[in-house]
């Protein structure tokens, strides 16, 4: 069917925006939409069945989260994400591409690292990074594409936005790793809110590709 209109990329934009800006700091600081399973259920699904399931998935997630919290909610979900995506000592899953596709390395600057300071750099793209992140994070490639989708929906015509570059940037980037990512994740926090996030994010970025490239 492909992308529509300029509504469509808009609506795309705020989907990555808000997963990528889950992915960047905990519940405790965003106090954000996240805990409420209607939020999920009206998450747009661009037509996926796969998304919808995977909305669906983390609505029924939240609901018993909220319903039977170990503590509260957000501390909850808030330790998740710190266990995870920050440490000590290091993070349980760390959330930078260079770490899931250099063969396993500790080193936190890499050639994704590299790679993604130059897309930003040449789009003209400033990124308020939280804690300082590496421009490889995952939540900061999916606030990349957002401003790529941002600029289609108000009908611009940056050359590194254009469709078949948006479309490269998620098969190279974003989507190339998020397996690895979601096994590390569940691995260390089985059946948890992030590999429900990760879920999402999956099949809203093969969704997209989907339409993008049609």
């Amino acid at each position: 069917m492909g992308m529509r209109s300029q509504e469509d990329w808009q609506a795309y934009s705020e989907a990555f925006a808000f997963i990528g800006n889950t992915l960047l700091a905990p519940l405790s600081q965003t106090q954000g939409p996240a805990l409420d399973p209607g939020f999920w259920r009206s998450f747009p699904n661009f037509g996926s069945v796969v998304l919808e399931d995977e909305l669906e998935s983390m609505a029924d997630y939240v609901a018993d989260v909220v319903a039977h919290p170990v503590n509260d909610p957000v501390t909850d979900i808030s330790v998740e994400y710190t266990r995870l995506f920050v440490g000590p000592p290091r993070p349980a899953a760390a959330p930078w591409e260079t770490m899931h596709s250099a063969g396993g390395t500790n080193v936190g600057f890499g050639r994704a690292t590299h790679e993604m300071r130059e897309l930003m750099r040449c789009a003209g793209v400033t990124l308020a990074q939280i804690n300082k992140q590496y421009e490889d994070h995952m939540g900061l490639e999916l606030l990349y594409l957002s401003v790529a989708c941002a600029n289609h929906a108000t009908g611009g015509s940056h050359p590194p936005f254009d469709r078949g570059s948006t479309v490269r940037f998620v098969h190279v980037h974003p989507l190339a790793w998020i397996d690895k990512l979601a096994e590390s994740v569940e691995s260390a926090a089985q059946g948890g809110f992030f590999s429900h996030v990760l879920a999402i994010e999956k099949a809203l970025l093969k969704r997209f590709v989907e339409e993008a490239a049609s």
